[in-house]
């Protein structure tokens, strides 16, 4: 991504993306996925950004289910393990070691 304060990054993926293709190419797979890769980043990062300006913080229960739906690929029951570890991370601060062990075993599905 380019570091140019008024460049496009949704613009610049798409149009690494359609290079690869130009001149009748056929570019390899891994290529073509990691540009897909660069335009969802991209496209996620524009609309965060868009909505910073716009709407009031988020509460930590919202943070944690859209963390949770990058972080697990939308699985339900991972999005729901993690919103629950966020909320007890948030929460019940300070952590102690079997807290962060708790919380663990609710990220990665293990008994709570």
């Amino acid at each position: 991504m380019s570091d140019r304060p008024n460049s496009n990054p949704v613009r610049g993926a798409a149009s690494r993306l359609n290079a690869m293709y130009s001149h009748g190419r056929t570019p390899d797979p891994a290529d073509v996925a990691q540009g897909y890769r660069e335009l969802g980043y991209a496209r996620i990062q524009r609309e965060i950004r868009r909505s910073q300006g716009n709407v009031p913080q988020l509460d930590p229960v919202h943070v944690g289910h859209l963390v949770a739906m990058l972080v697990s690929g939308v699985d339900a029951e991972a999005v729901e393990r993690f919103e629950r570890a966020v909320r007890e991370a948030v929460y019940e601060l300070p952590l102690s070691n079997a807290d962060r062990a708790r919380i663990a075993a609710l990220i990665t599905g293990g008994a709570a």
